[in-house]
């Protein structure tokens, strides 16, 4: 029987392709993964780098306002990135026809799941972040930089102020199929 949990930490951003690569192994042929965590926590740029291993070359960003971005990858294959953080009722997701999204058949990734619970298909992939402190008994670097990367080296764009402040923390990655 295929595994239905998994935990991936990690604590470096030139981790996160790796990272994002075993999501997509673990996932198999799951289509709508829900992402949860606080703000952040780093959702976004986890989808960032989920989409950069599927092989998406359009610009990949929060879809805060917008509530829904379509990508594209060189095969053509469709992925749908929703954040409904700002949904006020459930009526605005069903508005821009989230259902129809969900079960399209093409990738949704679904930032803030918890707004459109009622709506999730049964068959999904549950992402939770969380951070925990660095337990090592390093002290913390005052630079605002540790766990980065040297300069120049972002392979995913240069890391946001939260991504700086949370430097040096681990994060743990939960994954669970249902």
């Amino acid at each position: 029987m295929p595994e239905r949990h998994l935990v991936l930490p990690y604590q470096h951003i030139d981790q996160l392709a790796q990272t994002a690569r075993q999501i997509i192994d673990f996932a198999g042929d799951e289509k709508v993964w829900l992402f949860e965590g606080a703000m952040g926590v780093g959702k976004t740029t986890l989808i960032k780098a989920i989409c950069h291993a599927l092989g998406v070359q359009d610009v990949v960003n929060s879809p805060t306002f917008a509530l829904v971005n379509e990508y594209r990858n060189k095969e053509d294959r469709i992925f749908y990135h929703f954040d409904f953080y700002r949904i006020n009722s459930l009526e605005e997701a069903l508005n821009i026809g989230a259902e129809e999204y969900f079960y399209s058949g093409h990738h949704c990734f679904v930032e803030w799941p918890s707004q459109v619970e009622s709506l999730i298909p049964e068959r999904n992939l549950r992402i939770r972040l969380a951070l925990e402190e660095d337990r090592s008994g390093m002290p913390p670097r005052s630079d605002m930089t540790s766990g980065m990367p040297p300069s120049g080296q972002y392979p995913l764009g240069m890391p946001s102020r939260s991504q700086r402040r949370l430097a040096g923390m681990t994060r743990n990655i939960y994954l669970e199929k249902s």
